[in-house]
């Protein structure tokens, strides 16, 4: 998911300790070998999981999201809170994405001991602190932190929302793919949804599962307070779906370039990705 459309108000960091447990990888000085492929970043949350799709109020705006027994689940990968939502439109019933920034662009953090291959978000969370000004730090009693756990699927709560909050990730999330998650924990969104997303992609309703179509939309429906960072999509964003997301027929796309062709989205944070949280996090 990618380019970014961002909820002013969202996001996350902290820095690699060397002294790595023993049986865990280190994390290597060069850059991840994992992050130089065209691996694509999983996007789904609760995969095999029969949710309920559900619509309810959103900054005052109706949305369409996935319920999967409480937890309401956007674009597949992007947790909400249930009071963020109102049955609705009145605003006044629910804080939707305000002041959602992690304060003095400082994410604080923990791993949960039964998290696997714990060094995926150890390499992560370098990635972010190399390429852009947030900082993770390891929580000790701080209320609002990130929760990194074990999940059946790849998500995250999205934006800065207080108290605890996770990050999911199943045996086969890839550090590509928890760079993305830490992504939304931050405040970014899918790149796909740009509001002039026409622009760019043709969208293969027919191949999309159908209690998916409603992850293709742009954000302007959700009556955001954001931005498009540039004047053009950016197929290398960490945050942009793959071409493949979400199919009937895995061997068809869902979404490609005006042209047709396809592509696999980024694996690591574009150029595009680091100014666009750069921007989202000047003031704090």
């Amino acid at each position: 998911m990618k380019a970014n459309r961002i909820l002013i108000p969202l996001y996350l960091a902290m820095v690699c300790i060397a002294a790595c447990q023993k049986d865990e990888p280190a994390l290597a000085e060069q850059e991840n070998p994992e992050l130089q492929d065209s691996s694509r970043v999983m996007t789904d949350g609760n995969p095999g999981e029969a949710g309920v799709v559900k619509s309810a109020y959103l900054n005052g705006e109706l949305v369409t999201y996935t319920d999967y027994n409480g937890e309401i689940v956007l674009e597949g990968d992007m947790i909400l809170r249930d009071s963020m939502l109102s049955p609705s439109p009145m605003t006044t019933q629910t804080t939707g994405f305000k002041d959602r920034q992690w304060k003095n662009k400082t994410v604080y953090y923990d791993i949960a001991e039964e998290l696997p291959d714990k060094y995926r978000v150890r390499n992560a969370i370098a990635h972010w602190e190399k390429h852009t000004p947030l900082r993770f730090v390891k929580r000790s009693n701080q209320r609002d932190y990130v929760h990194f756990v074990r999940g059946s699927g790849c998500s995250a709560d999205l934006g800065h929302q207080g108290g605890r909050q996770v990050v999911k990730l199943a045996r086969n999330c890839n550090t590509s793919t928890t760079i993305h998650e830490i992504g939304h924990a931050i405040g970014l969104l899918h790149e796909h949804t740009r509001t002039d997303q026409a622009e760019f992609v043709k969208i293969k309703w027919g191949n999309i599962q159908e209690d998916k179509k409603h992850n293709f939309r742009k954000w302007s429906h959700w009556n955001y307070n954001g931005f498009n960072m540039g004047q053009r999509m950016d197929f290398q964003s960490v945050m942009m779906y793959h071409s493949w997301s979400f199919a009937i027929d895995p061997s068809k796309p869902t979404l490609t370039r005006l042209d047709g062709s396809t592509f696999n989205g980024g694996s690591k944070l574009s150029e595009k990705d680091i100014a666009t949280v750069k921007k989202m996090y000047a003031n704090e």
